[in-house]
Parts: structure tokens; sequence; C-alpha cells
């Protein structure tokens, strides 16, 4: 019980990301794609996909760490 309340809320949390980032950071881990293989379908650096990601586990560590209401 207590995976699937983590799971809904970082799924939740994952869906309040801004657009690019959402997009990115899914592409790299429901898909599995390498950060290459996001740069070549996006048409972006590798740096921008690394940035994009980066952002991304920040907010998401960030948010799970506040209280759950």
């Amino acid at each position: 019980a207590e995976f699937r309340d983590l799971k809904s809320r970082v799924d939740l949390l994952v869906g309040e990301l801004p657009a690019r980032q959402k997009e990115i950071f899914l592409l790299s881990r429901t898909e599995g794609l390498s950060h290459k293989e996001i740069a070549e379908k996006l048409q972006i650096t590798t740096k921008t996909v690394e940035y994009h990601i980066s952002l991304a586990i920040k907010s998401l560590k960030s948010n799970l760490k506040a209280p759950f209401h």
C-alpha cells in the first residue's frame, strides 16, 4: 500500500513538471532512452537533456520531502 501511495504521488508530481522537463524525464524513465537517444529524437544537445533531467529529479526530490495532504 505504501509503495502504491508513493508511486501515485510521484506520478502526480511528474505530471506537474514543465512540459519539456516532463517529456524528457518520461523518455528517460519510462521508455528507457539514453540521453543521446533523447537528444537525437528531440533534436537538442545531450547537455540540454541532462539539464532537464537534473531539474526534474531535484523538483521530485524536494516535493517528495514536503508533507503530502
